[in-house]
């Protein structure tokens, strides 16, 4: 299971383990093959871990396993290569690993330079199996992490194992390997597994943790982890047989939706706009102080009384978030954890201010989600347009930025109180068939404040909005709106002066859409604050990367900070040409943020092009899609 680095110690070791079992030795974790193997270039989620157990024994209790990346901040993998001694049990104590633990993911071969090399902060082990997750120092970004099965293997069924353990010859390969093992019995957390029929291969010492899968529909399962293996036919071995006993990982999906470390892969369900919170209706409106700031508990879960109750399992809620009237300077954020300070923001507002912005964000297993501002003295409104669940129906295709609508040209400007239809489904390669679609809505030339609401034409109008603004301002916000009668939507404008409107659209979902969305909690990809550490200049282009390999969308929420002049953001996938639209529209000196679900291209990268003078930019990914 595991390859300590004192050879004798190591040999010492397994062999009493293996007297006061009688059964398959401590261990391994993926198929370094005894006689055949693959080396894989693809498997870039496998990880491999140089663990210090904390023991006495000097190197006797550091060892090799292998893991798997199951989020960017977290490996799965044995926790049996965490104790001194497997043989007396695999308990471990949960929090910090009592030694150093170095991660080295997405390198296939060790000698290169690919992938990530990070340590590990902290433990948090299942109790009734040989597991354990561990959370990383660093995200490895850009690797696409390998999601839970939820469905059982079967016996006679084909896995494929993957690890960093010794082969056949060698002692300490360099390289990742990987081979297919049938399936046996099974137990409620365990399975056992045997080569193929007509092959030697074997999964060794070095292996244990490592990740047992399958391919579904073009994508990758995990079923199992390596645990104990008998190690006929791995080098130095003199056992002939080659059976191995996996912990089984299918039934754990929940337990990691409850720690927030994997939301289950999910489909949308549009939903007409709801307001699910308003604090100015409250008495007391009383945020609880949290984290030096004030945090608001909102449940949206069947069991909640909220207007709008989304269904067990959902993973994610789009929500319109309004801050009004804060007492100081200061941002919002939205989060499934309530115990621990953000370190992103879905809002960034200034005293006296009202601001809006959309947000995707993961929740609960009982559908709740947490606000948390730096300041108490704030109120909040919660508008809720859609959920995500594996059991929901419409699929995303992202879209090349395109303009809908700009009432500047030719002049449809709208009057008070006045509304404009817009066709969205049926056009630029939208289908007759799309549900609702992500569009950008930008207000300009206002001659008073007020807010624009957009919704399915030929649909009740809703006491909600998308877009708050003053006199004059220009603002977005990003909009995801069911499509109503016809294939259109409505923009209203409640307001008692006249407006301008620009709508863009982003993508659509529908019943034959192509992706399904990978929740996420927040993980910064660019701040220019910190790197490069200069602000950005008119008509530069910054790239975010980080997004996984294989996502052809991304969901991030963009800011702008300190901008030197009004101007605009434009984001778009690397490699093609700079549409002629906008996501994030700014005054000078503005921080300011906006929702964006953005196609990636090449190199799954996303560009963002600075429209301003001086000015930082900032992109947190709260999820991204990939083909279903």
């Amino acid at each position: 299971m595991f390859n300590k680095k004192s050879r004798p110690a190591w040999k010492a070791a397994l062999l009493a383990s293996a007297v006061a079992t009688g059964a398959l030795t401590a261990g391994s974790g993926s198929p370094a093959s005894a006689v055949s193997g693959e080396t894989p270039a693809n498997f870039s989620f496998t990880a491999k871990l140089d663990i210090d157990t904390g023991g006495t024994n000097n190197d006797a209790d550091k060892r090799a396993c292998t893991g798997a990346l199951v989020d960017p901040s977290w490996i799965i993998t044995a926790a049996s290569c965490f104790v001194t001694d497997p043989s007396k049990g695999v308990t471990v104590p949960a929090g910090a690993p009592k030694g150093a633990v170095t991660v080295t993911v997405g390198r296939a071969d060790l000698t290169s330079a690919a992938g990530h090399i990070t340590t590990v902060t902290e433990l948090v082990p299942r109790t009734d199996r040989d597991l354990v997750l561990a959370k990383l120092a660093r995200p490895a970004t850009g690797i696409a992490p390998i999601t839970l099965s939820t469905t059982a293997p079967t016996l006679g069924e084909t896995l494929k194992v993957t690890g960093y353990g010794r082969t056949k010859d060698q002692w300490v390969p360099n390289q990742l390997h990987a081979d297919d093992f049938t399936v046996g019995a099974s137990t409620a957390t365990t399975l056992d597994l045997s080569p193929m029929a007509g092959t030697t291969s074997a999964i060794c010492q070095g292996d244990a943790g490592g990740p047992a899968f399958r391919t579904k529909n073009g994508r990758v399962e995990l079923a199992a982890l390596n645990s104990r293996s008998w190690q006929g036919g791995c080098y130095t071995s003199t056992e002939t047989r080659t059976g191995a006993v996996e912990t089984r990982t299918d039934d754990l999906g929940p337990w990691l939706h409850q720690l927030g470390v994997q939301y289950a892969t999910s489909k949308f369900t549009p939903l007409s706009s709801t307001r699910v919170l308003d604090t100015r209706t409250l008495s007391p409106r009383t945020w609880e102080a949290n984290q030096g700031g004030g945090v608001k508990e909102l449940k949206l879960g069947p069991n909640s009384t909220s207007p709008v109750k989304v269904p067990a399992g959902t993973t994610a809620v789009v929500l319109n978030v309004t801050a009004i009237n804060p007492n100081n300077n200061g941002f919002l954020s939205v989060q499934a954890d309530k115990n621990s300070r953000p370190t992103s923001s879905v809002i960034n507002f200034n005293a006296g201010q009202v601001v809006p912005n959309l947000v995707t964000v993961p929740v609960n297993p009982d559908g709740t989600v947490y606000l948390w501002s730096t300041t108490q003295e704030i109120d909040a409104i919660v508008d809720i347009f859609g959920y995500y669940s594996p059991q929901s129906a419409n699929k995303f295709t992202p879209r090349t930025p395109t303009r809908l609508l700009d009432t500047r040209s030719p002049v449809k400007t709208l009057a008070p109180m006045g509304s404009i239809d817009v066709q969205v489904a049926g056009v630029n390669g939208v289908p007759a068939d799309a549900k609702a679609a992500v569009l950008n809505l930008t207000v300009t030339g206002a001659t008073s404040g007020g807010v624009f609401i957009v919704y399915p034409t030929g649909g009740t109008r809703p006491s909600t909005s998308n877009v708050n603004f003053s006199a004059g301002q220009t603002i977005s916000n990003q909009v995801i709106v069911p499509i109503g009668a016809n294939g259109k939507v409505t923009i209203f404008n409640n307001t008692g002066g006249n407006a301008d409107a620009i709508l863009d659209i982003f993508g659509d979902y529908s019943p034959t859409g192509e992706s399904v969305y990978q929740p996420l909690n927040p993980l910064r990809l660019l701040d220019t604050r910190e790197n490069p550490g200069t602000a950005m200049t008119l008509g530069q282009v910054v790239g975010i990367t980080g997004v996984p390999a294989g996502a052809n969308a991304a969901i991030f929420t963009v800011a702008t900070v300190q901008a030197e002049t009004a101007g605009y953001f434009t984001l778009y996938p690397h490699g093609t040409t700079r549409p002629a639209t906008s996501n994030l529209n700014f005054s000078a000196g503005a921080t300011l943020s906006i929702h964006a679900a953005v196609p990636t291209g090449q190199d799954n990268q996303v560009d963002l092009y600075n429209g301003s003078g001086y000015t930082h930019a900032i992109a947190d990914m709260y999820g991204y899609f990939t083909k279903a």
